[in-house]
Protein backbone atom coordinates (compact mmCIF):
# COMPACT_ATOMS: atom_id res chain seq x y z
CA UNK A 1 0.00 0.00 0.00
CA UNK A 2 2.92 2.35 0.68
CA UNK A 3 4.15 1.98 -2.88
CA UNK A 4 0.77 2.96 -4.30
CA UNK A 5 0.59 6.02 -2.05
CA UNK A 6 4.14 7.00 -3.03
CA UNK A 7 3.31 6.72 -6.74
CA UNK A 8 0.09 8.70 -6.30
CA UNK A 9 1.87 11.45 -4.34
CA UNK A 10 4.63 11.67 -6.96
CA UNK A 11 2.05 11.87 -9.76
CA UNK A 12 0.18 14.64 -7.94
CA UNK A 13 3.34 16.69 -7.43
CA UNK A 14 4.36 16.29 -11.07
CA UNK A 15 0.89 17.26 -12.27
CA UNK A 16 0.69 20.40 -10.15
CA UNK A 17 4.10 21.52 -11.43
CA UNK A 18 2.86 21.68 -15.02
CA UNK A 19 2.07 25.21 -16.24
CA UNK A 20 -1.00 23.95 -18.12
CA UNK A 21 -2.57 23.01 -14.79
CA UNK A 22 -2.30 26.58 -13.51
CA UNK A 23 -3.56 28.07 -16.78
CA UNK A 24 -6.65 25.83 -16.81
CA UNK A 25 -7.32 26.55 -13.14
CA UNK A 26 -6.99 30.33 -13.64
CA UNK A 27 -9.20 30.21 -16.73
CA UNK A 28 -11.89 28.33 -14.84
CA UNK A 29 -11.78 30.80 -11.95
CA UNK A 30 -11.96 33.69 -14.43
CA UNK A 31 -15.01 32.19 -16.15
CA UNK A 32 -16.76 31.65 -12.82
CA UNK A 33 -16.02 35.26 -11.85
CA UNK A 34 -17.48 36.48 -15.17
CA UNK A 35 -20.61 34.33 -15.09
CA UNK A 36 -22.83 36.98 -13.37
CA UNK A 37 -22.08 39.43 -16.17
CA UNK A 38 -23.11 36.83 -18.80
CA UNK A 39 -26.44 36.19 -17.10
CA UNK A 40 -27.48 39.78 -16.40
CA UNK A 41 -29.45 39.88 -19.65
CA UNK A 42 -31.91 37.23 -18.49
CA UNK A 43 -35.18 38.24 -16.93
CA UNK A 44 -35.98 36.08 -13.90
CA UNK A 45 -33.61 33.11 -13.74
CA UNK A 46 -30.38 34.96 -12.96
CA UNK A 47 -29.31 32.94 -9.90
CA UNK A 48 -30.11 29.58 -11.50
CA UNK A 49 -28.03 30.44 -14.56
CA UNK A 50 -25.07 31.56 -12.43
CA UNK A 51 -25.20 28.25 -10.54
CA UNK A 52 -25.47 26.24 -13.75
CA UNK A 53 -22.61 28.12 -15.41
CA UNK A 54 -20.43 27.68 -12.32
CA UNK A 55 -21.06 23.95 -12.17
CA UNK A 56 -20.48 23.54 -15.91
CA UNK A 57 -17.23 25.49 -15.65
CA UNK A 58 -16.06 23.34 -12.74
CA UNK A 59 -16.93 20.20 -14.72
CA UNK A 60 -15.05 21.35 -17.83
CA UNK A 61 -12.05 22.49 -15.81
CA UNK A 62 -11.92 19.15 -14.01
CA UNK A 63 -12.16 17.19 -17.24
CA UNK A 64 -9.38 19.20 -18.88
CA UNK A 65 -7.14 18.87 -15.85
CA UNK A 66 -7.77 15.14 -15.73
CA UNK A 67 -6.88 14.75 -19.40
CA UNK A 68 -3.62 16.67 -19.07
CA UNK A 69 -2.74 14.88 -15.82
CA UNK A 70 -3.34 11.48 -17.38
CA UNK A 71 -1.27 12.43 -20.43
CA UNK A 72 1.57 13.60 -18.21
CA UNK A 73 1.54 10.54 -15.99
CA UNK A 74 1.44 8.09 -18.89
CA UNK A 75 4.50 9.62 -20.51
Amino acid sequence: MRKIIAIAANSLVETVRQPVFVIILAGGAFMIALSPSFTMFTFMSNIKLVKDMGLATILLTGILQTVFAAAGVVS
